[in-house]
């Protein structure tokens, strides 16, 4: 069973609920590693105009006007980048960084390709299988769009 230590408190998904990667194509194109809840631990999605937003659990309670470190590391590489709170629906329970579509492209063929992914946002981390990775992240092949 998944574990995520966040804010200091072990939160779990229901007993029995599917937890893993899923990806969707069309206009809400994305990825992500969610929950038995629905809940995106990691999501990758579409965010306009060539845009991919990285949406990481981890920014509930963080003051909404600061830029905050998060560093996803794939086995043995890091990816550091600055976010904010905020959520893949408008709340502020995550930590989003938003960029141009290519800047992420690294972090999406680590993330393909890799046994395991530890998150580390000032809330804590948590490490997340990369099983079926490849597969949803392929909902992102064809990039953001312009």
């Amino acid at each position: 069973m998944l574990a995520l230590l966040l804010a200091g408190a072990l939160i779990q998904p229901a007993v029995g609920a599917a937890a893993g990667w899923t990806g969707e194509t069309g206009p809400a194109r994305g990825a992500g590693y969610f929950l038995g809840d629905r809940t995106p631990a990691l999501l990758l999605r579409c965010a306009g105009g060539g845009r991919l937003a990285v949406v990481v659990a981890g920014g509930s309670g963080l003051p909404r006007d600061g830029d905050y470190t998060v560093v996803i590391a794939v086995d043995d590489t890091a990816f550091v980048g600055v976010a904010r709170p905020g959520s893949a629906d408008g709340g502020d329970a995550a930590l989003v960084r938003t960029a141009a579509f290519e800047t992420f492209a690294p972090l999406i063929a680590a993330l393909k390709s890799g046994a395991v992914a530890e998150v580390s946002t000032p809330r804590g981390r948590y490490r997340l299988p990369l099983r079926g990775s490849g597969k949803a992240l392929a909902a992102l092949d064809g990039g953001c769009g312009a």
